[in-house]
């Protein structure tokens, strides 16, 4: 398919700015011919200065958004002929005359209805398609009556050309006055839009079919909205209603707490007096212990005084007679030993000693010396000081419990043992025993809790204080 291809003249308003020879031909989107200059495609004039022009104040067009015109189709230009005086020529054959002329369809209509008016049409017309030299062909012609002078018709067909121009560049002027008035976004629509009446008529239906789409769109807007609200009352209905159960299900479940924890308050209560009990018993346990090793003792004296004076038979029944009794209540001493053993030492876990009974608890211990908040930190510290009071035993009982000098205080040593405190929260084995050996072969003892390695510093940093240390006093 072979371009359409012409010289076009290039105008800025009525300063014309250079002449292009064979420029390609293209088809705007709003279906008439342009030319491009520069960057742009502007629309075709075929009247303005007597062949193709363009003005580059007109809106132009991407070459993206145009296609070829082909130079098979009819060239369709700038509805600016109407607002010229197209070219006319009347021809006259022997019983025929026609009048031939370019312009729209609408200028065809025009001159049809006034030269009828005149009574100079013979009312049969169609598209002239004689080829001329620039490729332009007549668009249209009109058979006249032959019978009429031709000096008459000529007159009359010059006054309604020129009576349709200047109509034309009215409704020209009221059109833009017309778009002056359009936002600018409609204004851009109503260019897409490629209206092939631009008439002020033209643009005011189009603009009413715009104000009846919106007013659809508003319509069924408002409908979806409608329904909208309407889905979303019933899902907040729906949200209230469980809204409401679940406040049912809590205040249930509130209630069923509130019973557990006075049950669990009644069984803690229980506990403890059984723990103070149990407690009391491992006291007691212990000195029966301890008088038990003291009668060994003496059966172990006894029995050598027997052995070095033999000859004392009096002496020597006697002795006899207070060893059977001590070795019946030795008997006696290690069946109630047995009978405690269960206890010895055996405290409830998760509960916590009186202070009488720390007190009392730490009086037993006759080679230990404890720093004065000691049973402040067990009855505050250890839940279950089982481990603690173990420890505290072998201490007592001259055992060899491992310990480390500790480096800031170095007359102090730490054992190696880390004690469970009985709690559950994460730091159960953070019970210390600290040591000092006095002149009077007692050991002094601090007990700490760690609760961190800044606290434990700022302990240390009291050990090397020689005021520091003040004993219980039981």
């Amino acid at each position: 398919m072979a371009v359409l291809r012409k010289t076009v003249e290039v105008y800025e308003g009525n300063r014309r700015l250079k002449v292009l020879r064979k420029r390609k031909i293209m088809k705007l989107p709003c279906k008439i011919a342009g030319a491009q200059f520069d960057k742009y495609i502007y629309p075709l004039y075929q009247y303005r200065s007597g062949q193709a022009a363009i003005d580059i104040l007109d809106k132009g067009y991407h070459e993206f958004a145009c296609e070829d015109w082909s130079s098979e189709q009819k060239l369709r230009c700038q509805d600016d002929t109407d607002s010229v005086a197209p070219n006319w020529s009347i021809v006259s054959q022997e019983d025929s005359r026609f009048l031939f002329f370019d312009g729209s369809e609408k200028l065809l209509r025009t001159a049809a209805d006034e030269l009828w008016k005149y009574g100079l049409v013979a009312p049969t017309f169609n598209p002239f398609e004689k080829p001329d030299t620039d490729n332009f062909r007549n668009d249209w012609f009109i058979r006249l009556d032959p019978d009429r002078a031709l000096n008459e018709v000529e007159p009359i067909v010059g006054k309604v050309f020129s009576e349709n121009n200047d109509a034309a560049q009215s409704e020209t002027a009221n059109s833009d006055a017309l778009l002056s008035l359009l936002p600018k976004q409609l204004q851009e629509e109503l260019s897409r839009a490629a209206l092939e009446d631009g008439s002020p008529q033209a643009i005011v239906l189009w603009l009413s079919s715009q104000l009846e789409a919106a007013r659809k769109d508003v319509v069924f807007e408002r409908a979806a909205r409608s329904e909208e609200v309407q889905a979303l009352r019933a899902k907040a209905e729906q949200l209230e209603a469980k809204l409401e159960a679940a406040r049912e299900d809590n205040a249930a479940i509130k209630l069923k707490h509130e019973t557990e924890i006075e049950i669990i308050q009644g069984e803690k209560e229980r506990l403890i007096n059984k723990f103070d009990k149990e407690a009391a018993g491992a006291i007691q346990s212990y000195a029966i212990e301890k008088q038990l090793s003291s009668l060994k003792s003496s059966i172990s004296a006894l029995d050598q005084r027997l052995e070095d004076k033999d000859n004392l038979a009096a002496i020597n029944e006697e002795l006899s007679a207070q060893v059977e009794s001590l070795s019946l209540e030795n008997e006696g001493l290690e069946a109630r030993l047995r009978e405690l053993s269960g206890t010895t030492a055996r405290f409830a876990p998760g509960q916590k000693l009186s202070s009488a009974l720390a007190v009392e608890a730490l009086r037993q211990f006759e080679n230990l010396e404890f720093h004065y908040e000691t049973p402040d930190i067990i009855l505050s510290k250890f839940t279950d000081p089982a481990n603690l009071f173990e420890l505290l035993r072998q201490l007592e009982s001259g055992q060899d419990v491992p310990s480390r000098t500790v480096s800031n205080a170095r007359t102090w040593r730490e054992v190696n043992k880390h004690i469970r405190t009985g709690n559950t929260s994460g730091n159960a084995n953070m019970g210390r025993i600290y040591l000092k050996k006095e002149s009077d072969r007692k050991l002094s003892v601090v007990i700490h809790h760690k609760r961190n390695e800044s606290e434990q510093s700022r302990l240390i940093n009291k050990l090397r204080d020689a005021n520091f240390f003040r004993p219980l006093k039981f």
